[in-house]
């Protein structure tokens, strides 16, 4: 069975968006904030992430509530090749 790290980023890596809700809706998650963490490899955590990987924190605002949240994408840096002269 995966781990919710590797279910989280696989989510991302198919060009989903995630929100605290919809992380703890899709995979039980309680602690997406801190699951982002370990993926990037903060708080002592190997990085998941390839190289030319990152994840987006998109602040968010619930007009209905009030509350504001974050949402959580991957981004994937395009490397400009190298022009031959």
């Amino acid at each position: 069975m995966k781990s919710q790290n590797e279910l989280i980023l696989a989510y991302l890596r198919k060009g989903g968006t995630l929100d605290p809700m919809k992380a703890l809706r899709l995979f039980c998650c309680w602690a997406l904030s801190s699951r982002i963490a370990e993926i990037v490899g903060k708080s002592g955590h190997v990085k998941m992430l390839a190289k030319n990987e990152s994840i987006a924190r998109i602040p968010a605002h619930n007009k209905s509530t009030g509350k504001r949240y974050m949402q959580y994408r991957l981004i994937k840096a395009v490397r400009n090749a190298k022009q031959k002269d």
